[in-house]
């Protein structure tokens, strides 16, 4: 996704670029052209439409680049996250604060949260239905 993000910050730099050309080149050369008659219009409103859609297409690519920055950088934090939690089940602590799982509101998790929280002596013992 770095990569991604990375690429469109390029296309984006090398639009705004392009842009600039077009803006200070085409359009100024249009607007200064001493053309007359229906073509003169037609050209100049084309020159125009085409460095707004420059423009245009520049200003998407830099969105485009900022929402797969953001999402890299979210991903990054979370597979930190979630690498941290497997390094902690891994070293078998059944009482590491499960609470730090963002919205983890699962019944499950509540009741193994509320059965390591009582002493070993209340605990109730695994029930299993028997199977036919």
């Amino acid at each position: 996704m770095n990569e991604a993000a990375t690429e469109w910050k390029t296309a984006a730099e090398e639009l705004a670029k392009l842009h600039g050309t077009v803006r200070d080149g085409l359009v100024k050369k249009s607007e200064a052209a001493r053309w007359e008659g229906a073509n003169a219009t037609v050209t100049r409103d084309f020159v125009r439409s085409a460095a707004k859609e420059v423009d245009d297409l520049q200003r998407e690519a830099k969105s485009i680049h900022a929402v797969l920055a953001d999402a890299h950088e979210e991903l990054t934090r979370i597979q930190k996250q979630a690498k941290a939690l497997a390094d902690e089940a891994r070293q078998g602590d059944p009482t590491h604060n499960r609470s730090r799982i963002r919205g983890c509101s699962c019944p499950t998790a509540a009741v193994a949260r509320s059965e390591w929280n009582r002493p070993s002596a209340m605990r109730r013992a695994p029930t299993s239905a028997p199977r036919t």
